[in-house]
Formats: C-alpha cells, sequence, structure tokens
C-alpha cells in the first residue's frame, strides 16, 4: 500500500480544518507524532492498514477520501469503512460506553470514592491503576460502577468492562477479553493477531495516548489481569476481586482499596431506597432486626429488600420473622427465600 503526496495534502488539510495540532491527532489514534508526521511529509510510503484506518477515523474522513490515501484500492476494499448488504447502513466505530446500569440504592461508600478519586489526581506519567477487593457480595462492583458512571466525562475516549468471571472456572482467558476489546476498539476480527503477547502489545498500542478506564470485574488472579492493562498514561483501570492481588501493588504500583460491610447507617439509607422512607420510619425496630440479620452485607440486604419491594403490603415485621437468623457463614441473606 502507497501513500500519494496528494494523500499527504489531504491529511495536513483535513487536521488544520478541525483545528488539531499533530499532538491531538497522536492522542486521537493512538500513532505517535512521529508517525504523523512523517505521514504528512510523505516520508512513510507504505502506512499499515490499521494506521490509514485510524486517522479516517480520527479525521472524520468518508470513503472516498479514504480511497486517495491508499493508491490502487478501491474504497469498499478499505477496512475502516466496509459497505454492508445493501439497504443496511456502513459498520461504523463507535466509542465503547461499556460501563452496566449502576444500582439506584446505593448507599455509602464516600470514603472509597474519594480513594478512588484520588488516583485522577496522582497519575502523572503512569497508566492508573486501583484494584478493589472484598468478599462476594460486599459491594466491589456496585462502588466501580458507581464510580465510572460519575467520572466518565474524564475518559472521553470511552470506557471498556468485562466480567472475568473468576469465581468460576469458566472465566474468559486475557486472550479472549482482549479479543472483546479490540473488537470494541474497531479491529477487525481477522486482524485480531494470535497468541497473547502479540493481542496485549496491540491493545497497549491502542489504548497509547487515550483517555480511557478499563472495569476489569471480578479478577481471578493477577495473570488474568497483567495482560488487559494500558501502559502509557491517559487511561485508567479499575479491577475487582475476592483476593487482594498483591503482585498487582507490589509490580504494577496499584492502588488497593478494601472494600467491608456497610455501616449501619448506610445500610439504612439502601433500605429506604428500596422500601421507601415512610416504609422504614414506621417499623424503624424491625428494620434494625433486618439489618443485623443480613449482618450489613449489600448483596443480603438487597435480596431481602427486593422481596419486601415485590410485596408491599407486607410489614418488615413479618420479613423478618421468616429470615433465619443465621442465614448462613460464606454469604449471609442470599438464599433467604
Amino acid at each position: 500500500m502507497h501513500i500519494s503526496s496528494d494523500s499527504t495534502e489531504l491529511l495536513v488539510q483535513r487536521r488544520e480544518a478541525m483545528g488539531l495540532t499533530q499532538e491531538d491527532l497522536a492522542r486521537r489514534t493512538g500513532l505517535s507524532v512521529r508517525m504523523i508526521s512523517d505521514l504528512e511529509r510523505g516520508r512513510t510510503r507504505k502506512p499499515h492498514p490499521r494506521s490509514l484506518q485510524l486517522l479516517t477515523t480520527a479525521l472524520e474522513l468518508d470513503p472516498s477520501d479514504m480511497a486517495r490515501l491508499a493508491s490502487g484500492r478501491a474504497p469498499e476494499a478499505d477496512p475502516a469503512a466496509v459497505p454492508g448488504p445493501p439497504g443496511k447502513p456502513v459498520a461504523q466505530v463507535v466509542v465503547p460506553q461499556q460501563i452496566p446500569m449502576a444500582a439506584r440504592h446505593f448507599a455509602g461508600r464516600d470514603r472509597e470514592l474519594r480513594s478512588l478519586t484520588a488516583l485522577l489526581e496522582h497519575q502523572g506519567r503512569h497508566a492508573g491503576l486501583a484494584v478493589i477487593d472484598g468478599p462476594l457480595g460486599v459491594g466491589k462492583t456496585a462502588l466501580a460502577v458507581r464510580w465510572a458512571h460519575q467520572h466518565a466525562d474524564r475518559f472521553p475516549d470511552g470506557q471498556l468492562y468485562v466480567n472475568l468471571r473468576g469465581s468460576t472456572p469458566a472465566g474468559p482467558g486475557p486472550d479472549e477479553a482482549i479479543a472483546d476489546f479490540l473488537d470494541s476498539l474497531g479491529v477487525q476480527q481477522d486482524q485480531v493477531p494470535a497468541g497473547l503477547p502479540a493481542r496485549s502489545a496491540l491493545l497497549r498500542s491502542l489504548l497509547a495516548g487515550k483517555r480511557m478506564l478499563l472495569v476489569l470485574d471480578d479478577a481471578r488472579s493477577a495473570e488474568q489481569v497483567s495482560p488487559l492493562l494500558p501502559g502509557a498514561a491517559g487511561c485508567l483501570t479499575l479491577v475487582t476481586s475476592r483476593r487482594k492481588l498483591v503482585s498487582l501493588v507490589a509490580h504494577h504500583g496499584a492502588h488497593p482499596v478494601s472494600v467491608d460491610v456497610l455501616s449501619f447507617q448506610d445500610a439504612r439509607a439502601s433500605l429506604e431506597v428500596l422500601l421507601g422512607h415512610s416504609r422504614v420510619v414506621a417499623e424503624e425496630e424491625a428494620t434494625a432486626e433486618l439489618i443485623n440479620i443480613c449482618r450489613r452485607s449489600p448483596l443480603a440486604l438487597s435480596t431481602a429488600g427486593a422481596h419486601a419491594a415485590l410485596h408491599p403490603s407486607m410489614r418488615i415485621t413479618t420479613l423478618v420473622a421468616q429470615l433465619p437468623v443465621q442465614p448462613g457463614p460464606h454469604l449471609p441473606g442470599v438464599e433467604l427465600f
């Protein structure tokens, strides 16, 4: 693939028309400033197809413009804009916004939220990384998702999410998770390299210069996580796990955030959202007993609260009477009904 002198002029004209510097374009595409400079000066005669795809997307070029970037290539053969079947729109690469819905009855966690926010101010020249650990059902994912929604505007290049299902043997391996991320970032399936090291390197290249958030949920081990981590500043990764994942702290400087059960007041606030203020106030004693039976576990409280919300005429006293005094040693209150 050769790039013509006319194409180099097109790149410069389009970039300047959009008010972008070479540094701005580098941040948008993940390409280096040197590469962009060499392309614009005609020093790179055979750019990689993926580089042209990234430039086409960043500069909002249409297929005919893309065809001018690569002599001897027809527009329909270009990977950045491949027409679909008649009557269907051309596929477009979109900014990923993959964070799940936040829980409406989320309560408390002010200290933990502030701790995560502080990472934004101290990233410096390194990619940010935090590990949220705690037992099953304590609200690790809810915390990560709530923070992600609160600060989505700090990551204009997108947010990626994957459930690594570390608590089950069927969780995806890092190579599979990276392939999904690459697909979300617009890499065609036939351009995904074989082998974990090559996939990991490509992901880091695409994230370089970007301001993106990655949420790696329910990780089993540091080995499952490490290949997915960005290498350059601008990105932030939140990892949730039932384990401490000490090696991420030791080798990558991850910021540890340990999550425990809710305080009594935060547990009560969560129930108020689920059941309504008047219903809780009317049965303060029964509410306190419900909180104690659930041991202030967010999952146990949401399970019991959901049961009560589905039966609006049920008194909280009646609900408490139906619960075992000792819901279980591993996850209190999950299997209540």
